[in-house]
Order: structure tokens, then C-alpha cells, then sequence
């Protein structure tokens, strides 16, 4: 469970006023009727959404007996996007990249905000994941703010949000040479062969050392792993800062050891609320690519 909604949930059930938001009510017996379709279209407020869901065929799925919840921008949050981009989203030759956007903003099930305040993350239906923060201005979904909670529909539940959430877009090997601390891993990885592995579509968490902890490393151990007669062993230290699925740095907290995509078992520690993996120390965390999520290292995980 997120800490802060820990503290906060018992005020939060006695009144969502204390959490900055508006709460309807999430009665579906008082949704009358109403799809989530027909709740996005009944506001007055939500009229590019409701076009993005027709351009993207979401209609059907919105309008179905599968509940969802539904976390929906309003038309002054899409007025607020990069200038062009809306209108970009809605071309035909976009239609994926709008269904990723779309599917980035709905989660599987009914969760009132009482539901959604117990998580520190949530999974979305394109696969993604959404942080949960409550802070003393207000809930905010993936950095977006909740403006009205539990607005009810027949196949689930509406919270409207202040602005849009964006998925991302780039695949973790794009991430990592785009944030420009991470040449020697990216070298390695290539030495090893990795790239397709951890490129691929399969999700992982990726433990990422700095350049900076590739250089406190001895110059020989590292210019002998780099030597293609050693690529075995490369591929062994680089399975060491990956882990199949998708955790956050709150998951990792809550867990005594990951295994390894090598199949290795490394202890996590929380020691004065830094977070250890294997003895090295995540200075940096929960960067999101479309595959992985990744965590910065301030040194490099060696085998035992």
C-alpha cells in the first residue's frame, strides 16, 4: 500500500473534500442506465475525449458489461497538449499510438477512489503502469490530478482528471541512451548480445549502473569482460541488474530478495530509505519505457 494512503484512507472514507478532490456518488444503482460512454457524454466537459474514443473504436469497449474503471481528461486538460498533438492523435494513420494513449488512461475493474488510494500503482489495459500519489493537494494518477472521483456508470466508475496522461514511447535501450548516463552499460549490452532480450516486448525491470559505477569499477575487470572471448561472463554480470516483470521501487521495498533473469537470488534492503539490491544502491527510480521499468544503480551488481 502507497504510505501516505495508509494515513490517508480513514479520511478519505469519511470525506474525499480532505483529499482535494470532488466526489459523485459511486452508486452504480444511481448510474440510471449509463455506460461510461454515456457518463463521458453527459458531463459537457468531456468532448474530445468521447471523439478519441470513437476515432479509436473504444466505443464497444466502454459501452460493454466488462467493468472498468476509466480515468478521463477533461476538454480543457486536452486544450492544454503540445499544440497539433490532439488533432494528430485523431488521424487514422495514429490510430495505435491513440489506443495506447486511451488504454494508458483505463484500469480493469470497478476501483472507487477508497479502491485506488490503497495502491501505489496502478496496471492500465495497454500494460503500463500508473503511480498512485496522495499528497496534501490531492490524489494525482500518473502526475495527473483527480478533480472529481466515483462518478458512477453501469460497467464501472469515472474519475475525471485535471490533465492527460501520457504513456511512453520509447523502448528502455532509446530510454537509457537518451538520459546520457548509461554509454558503458549500453556498450556492454551490445557486447553481449543483449539488445533483442531486453528490447523485446516481454516486461522486466532493469537495475541500471551509471557511467560513474562503471568507472569505480577496476579498468581491467571491466576491459576483460568487454573482450568478445568473454562474452559468457558479460552476459552473466548483465543478468544480474535484470528482473522478469515490471516492479517498482515500492515493490522492490516490500520484497526480501528478486530473482534474476539469470536466475540468481539478490537480497533487497531498505536502510534508512535508500533502497539496496544485491549491495548496490538505487540513486535514481521508476523510469518508464514501453517494456521495462528501470531503476539507477550507483554501482555495478558483481556474481558472488
Amino acid at each position: 500500500m502507497n504510505r501516505l494512503a495508509a494515513i490517508a484512507l480513514p479520511v478519505a472514507l469519511a470525506t474525499a473534500a480532505v483529499l482535494g478532490f470532488n466526489s459523485a456518488d459511486a452508486d452504480p444503482s444511481n448510474a440510471q442506465g449509463k455506460t461510461i460512454v454515456d457518463v463521458a457524454v453527459g458531463t459537457g466537459s468531456h468532448t474530445t475525449l468521447v471523439a478519441a474514443v470513437k476515432a479509436a473504436g473504444y466505443v464497444e469497449l466502454l459501452s460493454g458489461t466488462d467493468e472498468l474503471t476509466v480515468f478521463a481528461p477533461t476538454d480543457r486538460a486536452f486544450a492544454a497538449l503540445e499544440t497539433g498533438l490532439v488533432e494528430s492523435l485523431l488521424e487514422k494513420r495514429n490510430l495505435a499510438t491513440l489506443q495506447e494513449v486511451l488504454g494508458y488512461h483505463v484500469v480493469a475493474g470497478r476501483m472507487t477512489a477508497a479502491d485506488v488510494i490503497r495502491e501505489s500503482e496502478l496496471r492500465t489495459l495497454n500494460g503500463q503502469r500508473v503511480s498512485v500519489d496522495v499528497r496534501p493537494d490531492g490524489v494525482f494518477i500518473g502526475g495527473a490530478k483527480v478533480v472529481t472521483a466515483d462518478v458512477a456508470a453501469d460497467n464501472g466508475i469515472v474519475h475525471v482528471l485535471g490533465s492527460v496522461m501520457l504513456p511512453a514511447t520509447d523502448d528502455v535501450v532509446t530510454v537509457a541512451k537518451n538520459a546520457g548516463m548509461f554509454g558503458t552499460l549500453l556498450t556492454a549490452v551490445r557486447a553481449a548480445g543483449l539488445v533483442e532480450a531486453i528490447n523485446g516486448d516481454t516486461p522486466l525491470t532493469i537495475l541500471a549502473p551509471t557511467d560513474s559505477a562503471f568507472a569505480a569499477l577496476d579498468q581491467k575487470l571491466l576491459g576483460s569482460l568487454l573482450e568478445p572471448d568473454n562474452k559468457t561472463r558479460l552476459q552473466d554480470v548483465l543478468k544480474l541488474h535484470v528482473i522478469p516483470g515490471r516492479l517498482s521501487a515500492l515493490d522492490l521495498a516490500t520484497y526480501g530478495t528478486v530473482e534474476t533473469l539469470g536466475g540468481e537470488r539478490l537480497p533487497v534492503r531498505v536502510i534508512d530509505g535508500r533502497i539496496t539490491v544485491g549491495g548496490a544502491a538505487l540513486v535514481g527510480n521508476d523510469v518508464e519505457s514501453t517494456n521495462a521499468t528501470v531503476h539507477v544503480l550507483e554501482s555495478v551488481i558483481l556474481p558472488r
